[in-house]
């Protein structure tokens, strides 16, 4: 369970990265496992998008640690402690899993009218009060 918990994080965090890198730099991508077949309703999109901002909230609170760690050992524990608290943003979601963010997430990752929804979604879930965040895009 704890294997998933930490898979379902790590996907989620560097999904839009991928899925929205620019074409310039795009190489031919790996085929695909099939999306789970999910039926996503306005209200399900909207817990996805706001378990993403606050997902990337945690992220950007550790990001500034990780970068100056120099211990591997150290930086390990600081991922897996990350990875405890992402869990627990996305179990703390009323009517949400793992497992259903996770299966909401690949399903975006290929079909591009459900991503683009995920996106505005996620635009306005930042609102703005929040400065302007562009999903990573490494």
């Amino acid at each position: 369970m704890r294997r998933f918990s930490v898979a379902v994080s790590a996907f989620a965090l560097f999904f839009f990265a991928f899925a929205l890198a620019p074409d310039s730099f795009a190489q031919e991508p790996p085929p695909q496992p099939p999306a789970p077949e999910v039926d996503l309703d306005e209200e399900d999109i909207q817990q996805v998008a706001e378990a993403y901002v606050a997902i990337e909230e945690v992220r950007q609170q550790y990001e500034a640690e990780f970068q100056q760690m120099d211990d591997p050992e150290a930086a390990q524990e600081l991922q897996m402690e990350m990875q405890e608290e992402i869990n627990a943003v996305i179990e703390e979601m009323e009517g949400m899993t793992l497992e259903e963010y996770d299966q909401a997430v690949q399903a975006a990752q290929q079909d591009e009218e459900l991503r683009n929804q995920l996106l505005q979604a996620i635009e306005e879930e930042q609102g703005d009060d929040a400065p302007t965040q562009q999903p990573p895009q490494n």
